[in-house]
């Protein structure tokens, strides 16, 4: 699985599950699955687009979130087109470093909130 911490200057876009979804309304770095012959980029950019009516940019690999069962892969991105539009998500929002801890997060995303926070940071600081 991959996933996707969308940045614009000191704000990462987050998502939260659908009620629909495993671990409903908990918040995510949204994304999804790598189909066959799909590398974990062009999985994320296909995923976003589905999702959220996004294009992205995919930059660096942030961190990886694991259970016995998953594995997910977080990518740092830009938006490059496109409108948000939430087609699975029940909502989502953009936060500061500060933003981050007061969210519900499904599980595996918890162990990235560390790089996204350096990363955040890491922009307000330039």
């Amino acid at each position: 699985m991959v996933g996707a911490a969308i940045f614009d200057r000191n704000r990462c876009l987050v998502t939260q599950r659908g009620a629909q979804m495993a671990e409903p309304l908990r918040w995510e770095f949204p994304g999804g699955k790598v189909e066959a012959a799909e590398s974990p980029r062009q999985a994320l950019r296909r995923e976003i687009l589905e999702e959220l009516a996004l294009e992205i940019a995919v930059g660096k690999w942030l961190g990886r979130g694991t259970n016995p069962s998953l594995c997910l892969d977080v990518f740092a991105a830009s938006i490059t087109g496109g409108q948000l539009r939430l087609h699975e998500h029940h909502s989502s929002r953009w936060l500061t470093t500060l933003e981050l801890e007061a969210l519900d997060w499904a599980a595996l995303d918890v162990p990235i909130l560390d790089a996204v926070r350096r990363e955040l940071q890491a922009r307000v600081d330039s």
